[in-house]
């Protein structure tokens, strides 16, 4: 039986079976207004993060940009939720995300595979406090992204 060369990539890429590049693309946004959106107007190459042993590479296969993240970007420093200089620490917008995970940190193997699906909760609370994607923790308009187990608990349902 012949396989189907499209169903087949798609499998791949399902799996997490596709070559990791070496470089991982960023859109970072470094004060009020859509000009301060990436780097001289388009987005950013960076070297492809490795997990610890406490963390999970994952891809991004889907994001949404939603009006919490228009607000960001019209509001800059000024909005509420973000707390520090944009210009040292940009902010990576996109909170409302799907994504796979594609390498799993050495004491993570039993709890997560290459492959997973999850969708993720926006805002977590992490010792009594509230964070949010895209606000205080990098958002999720980026490709590929590696995050802490403390994290980790914000991922909520497989897909």
């Amino acid at each position: 039986m012949t396989r189907d060369p499209i169903e087949s990539k798609l499998g791949q890429y399902r799996k997490s079976e596709e070559p990791l590049s070496a470089t991982n693309r960023l859109w970072p946004l470094y004060g009020a207004g859509w000009e301060n959106l990436g780097k001289e107007g388009g987005a950013m190459d960076l070297p492809m993060p490795h997990p610890g042993p406490d963390e999970l590479l994952v891809r991004h296969d889907a994001v949404g940009i939603c009006f919490s993240d228009i607000k960001v970007i019209r509001a800059g420093e000024k909005h509420p939720r973000i707390h520090r200089s944009m210009k040292e620490q940009p902010v990576v917008l996109g909170h409302e995300v799907a994504l796979t995970v594609v390498v799993v940190g050495e004491n993570l193997q039993e709890q997560y595979q290459p492959g997973d699906r999850f969708i993720v909760q926006a805002d977590i609370y992490i010792g009594g406090k509230a964070y949010a994607y895209g606000y205080e923790l990098q958002g999720w308009l980026l490709q590929i992204q590696h995050r802490r187990l403390a994290c980790s608990m914000a991922i909520t349902a497989i897909i």
